[in-house]
């Protein structure tokens, strides 16, 4: 099974992120802060992460650096998912190394199907 971290700080986001992937079929960890995320990646070696970039304390660019530059977890894909829309920040995450950058609000079907692009699967885990 494909299994997604999602770091984000806003709760009721997480939550209904996990809702939504696990009926996909994803198995779902995900973490509150930018710091607990970054070892979460590296115990739980997630398949890709779910990264979101406004977060209190170390922020999605601090993450995305530290994973990037990390032999543990520099192979994992990590998605930006975000309500920054200025083209700028999308260029530094993507010069980061971030295979994907989605921007909020997002549709349902949405992160599910980046995942899978990420990931180089053409249906989620439900859909095969």
């Amino acid at each position: 099974m494909v299994k997604v971290l999602v770091i984000e700080d806003e709760r009721e986001v997480r939550h209904l992120i996990n809702q939504l992937l696990s009926r996909e079929g994803y198995v779902v960890v995900d973490a509150e802060h930018g710091r607990s995320g970054y070892h979460l990646a590296i115990s739980k070696k997630p398949d890709v992460i779910l990264l979101d970039l406004m977060m209190p304390g170390v922020s999605g660019f601090e993450v995305l650096g530290d994973l990037k530059s990390n032999p543990d977890t520099m192979e994992i894909p990590v998605i930006i998912l975000t309500a920054k829309i200025d083209a700028e920040s999308e260029r530094r995450c993507m010069r980061f190394g971030a295979a994907d950058y989605i921007k909020k609000p997002w549709g349902p079907g949405e992160i599910g199907d980046r995942i899978a692009m990420a990931i180089g699967y053409r249906a989620t885990p439900s859909q095969r």
